[in-house]
């Protein structure tokens, strides 16, 4: 069978053999299987969610009971019930396992079969322990908290069996939050890896400390090796390797081939600033450890002081009648202020530049902008927003605003050049202004009729709508709820979708101070507009839709 395997295969069964190999990441004797089901109620079968294979040094336990850390399936819908099952194989038993899974894509569990997609093996990585950065790989692997783990990885890319689950951020959602109960696995953070199959290797050859040199010209590391391990032959393949880092600059590089079994002194020159460690193999390539750090040069310490007798801070509390209903009272603490003043070096002054910078980078791409500051700034506020809708559009454009009018979606969507995107819009009716005297329009339904049918004609006037697939949804009276903020959603198929807080209605954008910025969270914004949407579907709420 290995013989009609592809180079692809015959690598990553290399990279398995050697990770295995006792004496190069550790002294492996069993493996941990930890598999995340769902049983499928419509086939009668189990889909597997997620699976990570963890080697270990301890043996295998003499049971071979597979106990579920579910007590019971956990039903999640009609559909679907969740279950997790913990077991132990020999790294022999667990070998056999790994071959099937690379040569004819299968993996069992608990003696039966578990559905899985179409799995593709990827080379060797090497994933670090959080540092200054976290590392999202590591909330889905185990412990990996010391000198960091290899993984062989076999990719669900297609995602055929899970489809609706992901599809669905509720059901999704559901899932993974009786998963994080259970387990330390968050798959709603990096759902991509839904689907996988994970062996984890974790490096396990010695513990390491860093600390700065008195001088701050470098680092002393202290390696504590595994009891195991005493060749010393292989000791003598091993270096250290650290540099440090700021912006984007080497400050400073050391390299050492020849370790001691207790202390290195590592003279980069330089520990001020971001120190990248790296512990590897000469001879097979194999990084045991890999870590960054900054090191505390000074600590600026302040303190608080409070008295007994201080009088505290007042709110008062008034019902509707402005009868006095209670006294809130804050107690207050004084600042003493730092120990010293702090005097700024030259890792400040690039830091001051970096920030700068950067926040000019947001500008010009857009992610943060102010407008309105001392000037009116609507020709460009406009422009910014047409310039977004051209670089993010191709899939669709949704506009969210409660003021929303014909001529807001006239200077913004309508400059679109590609025909055919799905462009969606929700107001407000109770937020409408009438134009003519500035007052609320009344709430009766023949005055909602009058406000629609000038949106109609206006819209009608106002252009050929050549190319144009555009729907808007007014919320009004018992249709929808009423809401505040104002966002532009861009839909991308295939990709996360983006959207922006607007910060005024579009009818005032870039006349007074606002920003527009960027939102981390543009799924649930887009669940969220969309939940709306589907709210509004009575004819009722209909103003106009593109022929």
């Amino acid at each position: 069978m290995r013989e009609n395997w592809d180079k692809e295969k015959q690598l990553v069964k290399r990279d398995f053999d050697l990770l295995i190999e006792k004496g190069n990441l550790g002294f492996y004797n069993s493996c941990e299987i930890t598999t995340i089901f769902l049983y499928d109620s419509t086939i009668k079968k189990a889909k597997n969610f997620y699976t990570i294979v963890v080697f270990e040094e301890r043996e295998k336990s003499i049971s071979n009971e597979k106990p579920f850390i579910t007590n019971k399936p956990i039903n999640i819908d009609k559909q679907y019930r969740l279950g997790i099952i913990r077991y132990q194989r020999t790294i022999e038993e667990l070998e056999k396992d790994f071959i099937v899974l690379l040569g004819e894509n299968e993996w069992a569990y608990d003696e039966s079969d578990l559905i899985i997609g179409n799995l593709k093996p990827l080379p060797k990585q090497f994933i670090p322990k959080d540092g200054t950065e976290i590392v999202p790989l590591n909330s889905v692997l185990k412990n990996n908290f010391y000198n960091g783990s290899y993984v062989l990885e076999f990719f669900d890319q297609e995602k055929q069996e899970l489809r609706d689950v992901l599809e669905s951020d509720k059901l999704l959602g559901k899932i993974c939050k009786c998963v994080t109960e259970l387990l330390p696995i968050d798959l709603l953070y990096i759902r991509d890896r839904i689907g996988n199959i994970i062996f984890q290797f974790p490096s396990m050859m010695f513990t390491l400390d860093t600390q700065p040199l008195s001088s701050w010209e470098g680092m002393e590391a202290q390696i504590a090796w595994h009891p195991f391990f005493n060749d010393l032959d292989k000791m003598d393949k091993i270096s250290i390797q650290t540099s440090s880092h700021l912006d984007n600059n080497i400050m400073g590089f050391h390299q050492l081939d020849q370790i001691n079994h207790n202390s290195n002194e590592l003279h980069t020159g330089n520990s001020n600033d971001m120190n990248d460690t790296i512990i590897f193999n000469k001879e097979n390539g194999l990084i045991l450890s890999c870590s960054s750090a900054s090191f505390m040069k000074d600590i600026h310490i302040s303190g608080y002081i409070s008295s007994a007798f201080q009088e505290p801070r007042i709110i008062k509390l008034f019902d509707k009648d402005d009868n006095l209903v209670k006294n809130i009272e804050i107690p207050i603490v004084y600042s003493t202020g730092g120990d010293k003043p702090y005097k700024m070096d030259y890792s400040d002054w690039i830091s001051n530049r970096i920030y700068e910078n950067e926040k000019k980078r947001l500008e010009r791409d857009l992610i943060f902008v102010q407008y309105g500051k001392k000037t009116n700034d609507r020709n460009k506020a406009l422009e910014d927003l047409r310039t977004l809708i051209e670089r993010h559009g191709e899939d669709g454009i949704y506009l969210w605003d409660p003021y929303l009018s014909y001529r807001d979606i006239l200077d913004t969507i309508y400059y679109y050049e590609v025909a055919g995107v799905p462009m969606r819009a929700i107001n407000s009716y109770k937020k409408q202004k009438n134009l003519n005297n500035k007052k609320e329009i009344s709430k009766d339904k023949e005055t909602y009729g009058t406000w629609v049918e000038n949106q109609i004609k206006n819209l009608e006037l106002s252009s050929n709508h050549l190319g144009i697939d555009f729907e808007l949804r007014c919320q009004h009276d018992q249709y929808g709820w009423p809401f505040h903020d104002r966002f532009i959603i861009f839909p991308l198929k295939d990709r996360r979708p983006r959207a922006w807080s607007l910060g005024t209605s579009i009818n005032s954008f870039g006349k007074e101070h606002h920003i527009l910025q960027e939102v981390g969270n543009a799924k649930m914004i887009l669940d969220a507009f969309m939940e709306l949407w589907k709210e509004l579907q009575d004819p009722e709420c209909l103003v106009w839709r593109s022929k």
